[in-house]
This record gives C-alpha cells, structure tokens and sequence, in this order.
C-alpha cells in the first residue's frame, strides 16, 4: 500500500481550524495552536491572525464572515475589528470576495469569501501560494488577467493599484500603451478597463449604470459619477470614449458602451472580429437560419433563384473577376420591393443560408440619432465595419457576408430641401455617404423596402438586380397554408387560398394564433374558426383596401 505523501501545510491549517472552533480566539487559543500558526505564518507570509481567516477560509468554499464568526463562538461584531487583517488576504490575493444568494446562487444578496482555486490547489499540494507573474505577457492572458480582478469584490484602492500596475508591466501590448496615453485619471481608466473586458470577455459593452456602480470608491462618488453620466458632462461622455446606446434613434442615458472611437484606438490590437466575428461586427452566422420552404409567384420564383445562382460562392467570383477586368464595379446592390408580408427578408435569410454567407444587418433606428453629426458617423462606421467583415472573410477563404437593410426606405427615400430643416439635412448628409459607398461597394447589398415610391432615383439606379415581391396567387397561398399548417387538409387550404387575398405573413400570423389556441383549448382547428380567424385578420388591417375575396 502506497503512503500518500505528508502534507505539513495542510496539516497545520487543519490543527487551527480544530483548535480555535474549540476555543475561540482566546489567549488559550493562541497558545494552543501557536507552533501551527508559526508554521502557517512563515509559509504563506502572512499574521498570527490572518493565518486563523485563511484556514477558515480554504475550509468552506463560500464562507461569509457570519459563518466565520460563528465557527470562532464569537460575535458577528468582532469581525470589524479585524479589518485591516482581512484587507492584507485580499491584498496578497490569497481571499476574494464575491456576492452571492443564502441559497448559493450569484446574486446580490451578500458577500461570500473563496480561497481562489489555484490558492487553494498551491496548498493541496503543500506548497506556499505565489501570484502568477503578469508582466510581458500576451493579450489574450491580460484579459484574462482583467477578468478576474474584475471578478470579486475587493476594496477600492486594492483594485485600482492591481490594475494600473497590470497596465504598466505590460506596455509591450498597444493596449496597455493606449490606455497609458489617455489624460484620465485611474478612476476613469479603470472604468474603460471593465467597458473593454466585457466587451473581449462577454461579447456584450451595453451597460447599465449599476453593472459598474460599485467600481467607484464611495457611494456619493457613484452618485455623482451617475448624473455626470446622465448629463453628458462625465469626462468619459466629453472624450467620446464611452456613450449612450442609441433605443430607436434616441439616446438612451441610463444604458452606455464604448464609443467607436473607443474601439478602433484600444481595441484594434485585438481583431475582436476575427475571433467572435458574429456578435462584435453585428454579423449572424447563415448556420442560425432554419431552412425554410418559400413560395413564390412564378415570375418572382425564377428572379429569385436566378440571383441565388449568380450568390454562390464560386459563380460569384468569377462575376465580380470579370466586372473587374472591364473596369466596371464589382460590387452588388440588390433591392427587394413590394408589399409587406411577400417573403422579401425571409428570401435573404434562405439566399444566405444557401450560399453560407454571413448577414450583417442594418437597425435603420441604429442610424438616426438625435444628436446632430451623430447618424453620419454611424452610417460611416456600418461600412467601416461591413468592409473590415469582407476583408475578415476573404482572409479565412470564406464567403463574404451579405450587409442587409431591412425596410431600407427610411433612409433610402427622397431627399427633402435642405431650407426645411436640420432633420432634412441630416437625412441628405447620410444618403450622399450611402450613395458613395454603393459606387465602391465591393461586397454584396440588400435592401428591403414596402414603399418603392419613396425610393429615391440616385439610390434606384444604383441597384443592379431589383426584385419585385408580388402578393401570391391562389396556388402560392395554397402551399403556404399547407406549409405552415400541416394538420390541415388540402380542401381546407384551397378554400383559404381561394377566399382570402392573403400574404405570407398573414397567413403565417393567423397559423400562430391557432397554436395559442392550440395550447389553451386543444383540438384541431375547425374551418368555421379559421375563417373567423381570417375575418379578424382582414378587420385588425389599417389598410381597409384588401377585401375578402370569397364566401
């Protein structure tokens, strides 16, 4: 039988966890248990004192000082006395703390303390806990570095002191070197530090206020950092460093990111994109579309796959090869026109999926901004960001995405006079850059639009393939309601088909109310509770001009 070898260090922390539960902290404690504290002390370098806390602390995995105090037979106040003590732990990085749930679960109910795991694994195997070496390491490791100081609870100046010595032993990284150069001062740039690593290490900047309010040293200083916020006259807000996210073309002041400014000067280092290129640069992935059956009249059928033909990857590349040796523009702009509800973004969802191109998608309520000089900036940064997804792609050999403007007459219509307004003037700035991007456009547009009227003829001569979506005949309807209502028979679709002018959309809005009432009554539904389903849909339009065609 093998003998497991002796840990001395795990032996004596035991002996002070017995003794003090035993007798408290006591003289006779001391006494006690002082060759086992010694012991503890000169290994991990810590006091008589903090040597009690630490073996209390690797005890439990989530301990709370209540807990600590009880352990010891001695009171909750007590513990206050013993500050400074437990601030010298965190300070060496041998405790956090963290805010958890009396059940367990994060949450913001109390604070825990843990015993890091590679503390607690340094004394498993009786060696003395040493904090990893972080100068001159790599990017990627000082993020990871960032996440965990920004992981527990742990005092102001202790936190801010890790992170700007972080920063300046790595000043080989162009990160560190622009966070250096910003004339702020360590509060400020503590707070760029937690925007930048939620951004790298969750993907997602948008902030509430309360998500970095314990990041200030006091509440009055949260306080007031709060209304400076709120009023634009934070440090932060002034530099453009960090703004409001915009909420259907209004600032929403409560709800702040990084700037793109921000981004493109602390950021470019990492390529965030080429890692995570789906959630960074606004791109989905053609493998999140579910594959759909589409019907179509058989004029919009043939433009449709005629365009999927010409999408393929290969075929692609050699259109915009031989574009390019005549010396014309390479790249597509395609519009999709007509009534709401004929299947226009659902077709590029399928087109995409189909040729494995990647969508990036445009939230026309993204570019108006109510502030002025802002929407022109934000329409710039979508092809910034569009041209550096194509560059991304070409370099990997993938296909490159698709930029999607849903409902793109909102920014696409005509111009107005420019003596009517600053808005007027606004929406010309943005469709003269939109228009100089389509003439150098190298990569592949889609815009949608219900009103083709609207369209402006600069942006309309632009677009080389045009795809008019028309309301579906009978047969079409037929198969949409087969399609999204299988527990339908034929007769039944047909009588919709031939009774209700419908379009796709509606047809498949009046299939989801009959799976509500699915769950709620169950049975399947009759042909007297579909037409009056029907009715109510033609009732519920704003659009009194489609009439039942039927019965």
């Amino acid at each position: 039988m093998v003998k497991s070898k002796k840990n001395e260090l795990l032996d004596h922390i035991e002996k002070i966890i017995v003794l003090s539960r035993e007798q408290g902290l006591h003289a006779d404690f001391f006494r006690a248990a002082g060759k086992h504290l010694d012991f503890v002390q000169r290994r991990l370098g810590i006091s008589e004192i903090q040597s009690v806390f630490f073996s209390h602390f690797l005890n439990k995995e989530l301990t709370t000082l209540e807990e600590i105090a009880k352990s010891l037979n001695c009171e909750h106040i007590q513990m206050i006395r013993y500050k400074d003590a437990l601030a010298g732990l965190e300070r060496k990085r041998l405790v956090r703390r963290i805010l958890m749930s009396p059940q367990g679960r994060m949450g913001k109910r109390c604070t825990a303390w843990t015993v890091p795991s590679d503390v607690a694994e340094a004394i498993s195997r009786g060696k003395a806990w040493k904090a990893p070496d972080t100068k001159n390491i790599s990017i990627d490791e000082l993020f990871s570095a960032l996440e965990a100081a920004f992981s527990y609870i742990m005092p102001h100046q202790v936190r801010v002191a890790e992170l700007m010595a972080l920063i300046a032993d790595n000043m080989h990284l162009e990160f560190c070197k622009n966070i250096q150069k910003l004339e702020i001062d360590d509060q400020e740039k503590m707070v760029i530090l937690f925007f930048c690593n939620r951004l790298v290490n969750y993907l997602d900047d948008n902030l509430p206020f309360h998500q970095f309010e314990k990041l200030h040293e006091n509440p009055a200083a949260a306080r007031k950092a709060r209304r400076d916020l709120i009023n634009g006259s934070h440090i932060l807000i002034k530099m453009n460093m960090i703004e409001f996210i915009n909420d259907e073309g209004f600032g929403d002041r409560e709800i702040y990111c990084l700037s793109l400014k921000a981004r493109k000067i602390l950021l470019a280092e990492l390529d965030i994109g080429e890692a995570r290129p789906e959630r960074v640069c606004g791109l989905e992935s053609y493998k999140n579309f579910v594959e759909k059956t589409m019907f179509y009249n058989s004029g919009d059928e043939e433009k449709v796959d005629e365009l999927t033909a010409i999408l393929g990857q290969k075929q692609f590349a050699a259109v915009q090869n031989r574009l390019q040796k005549k010396g014309r523009r390479s790249g597509f702009a395609c519009l999709f026109y007509g009534p709401p509800g004929t299947g226009k973004t659902e077709t590029v969802y399928q087109i995409a999926r189909k040729t494995k191109r990647s969508i990036m998608q445009v939230n026309i309520a993204d570019t108006k901004s109510k502030w002025f000089g802002e929407s022109e900036k934000c329409i710039e940064g979508i092809f910034d960001d569009y041209r550096d997804a194509v560059k991304r792609s070409r370099n990997r050999k993938e296909a490159i995405p698709i930029l999607l403007f849903n409902e793109a007459d909102a920014v696409f219509s005509k111009r107005g006079d420019i003596e009517s307004g600053r808005v007027a003037q606004t929406q010309n700035a943005m469709q003269n850059i939109i228009l100089e991007e389509l003439e150098k456009l190298d990569g592949i547009l889609i815009a949608t639009t219900n009103l083709t009227q609207n369209l402006d003829k600069a942006f309309e001569r632009r677009f080389l393939y045009k795809i008019e979506f028309t309301s579906p005949g009978r047969e079409p309807r037929k198969n949409i309601w087969m399609s999204t209502m299988p527990e339908i028979d034929p007769d039944t679709a047909e009588q919709l088909a031939v009774g209700y002018e419908f379009s796709g959309g509606q047809i498949e809005n009046i299939a989801r109310k009959c799976d509500v009432d699915f769950i709620l009554h169950g049975g399947t539904p009759t042909f007297a509770a579909l037409k009056r389903s029907c009715d109510d849909e033609l009732a519920a339009r704003l659009d009194k001009s489609m009439k039942r065609i039927g019965f």
